[in-house]
């Protein structure tokens, strides 16, 4: 089991450089990036879903982006977990859905959102083309700001009751660190 993020465990070290803070914020950003949970599909005014999902990312405990960006260290194993509630709910031409994880023991939380509309609709014997923006925010640590930000294009195709999908498509993301000054690191 991986534990999720606790707001006090992130600080970053004075030495910290721009490729470690980039590495750390890669990382992050894959942990709370609202990435599709369900197939390609518009599931009309009446749809409606509720579940649980989770992403789960390995990290270098020993590396340099990961010693100098957190207080301590806050992974299971070498794996750092984000659970979330996602609620989504289709209109006349697409699905809406929106994710929240508040990561247990802490202020830290995750709020995303990701818009699908179907480009060709499926049927019997053809798959179900969409196009996907999707965003997702870190809130309540005050040293370190993320966003990620995503469109993607995927392809899901039912069969029964088993809808297996794929999804591809470039994210962006925007962090913002601050070293803070302390007594231990007056100079900065």
């Amino acid at each position: 089991m991986a534990l999720p993020l606790r707001a006090g465990d992130i600080s970053f070290d004075p030495r910290i450089t721009q490729t470690d803070f980039h590495t750390f914020s890669l990382l992050v950003a894959q942990g709370i990036y609202a990435d599709p949970v369900q197939p390609a599909r518009a599931s009309g005014i009446a749809g409606f879903d509720l579940g649980v999902a989770a992403t789960v990312v390995q990290v270098d405990r020993n590396a340099t982006y990961w010693l100098r960006s957190v207080s301590s260290d806050f992974s299971t194993s070498g794996y750092v977990g984000v659970p979330r509630i996602v609620v989504s709910k289709g209109f006349s031409a697409g699905t809406l859905s929106l994710s929240y994880a508040r990561l247990s023991n802490t202020g830290i939380s995750t709020v995303g959102g990701a818009l699908d509309l179907p480009i060709i609709n499926g049927g019997l014997a053809r798959p179900t083309l969409a196009i996907r923006a999707a965003y997702s925010s870190l809130n309540g640590v005050s040293v370190y700001r993320l966003r990620t930000y995503g469109g993607e294009l995927f392809l899901s195709k039912g069969f029964g009751l088993v809808v297996p999908y794929i999804a591809a498509g470039p994210t962006r993301i925007d962090a913002r660190g601050t070293i803070v000054k302390t007594l231990t690191n007056p100079e900065i």
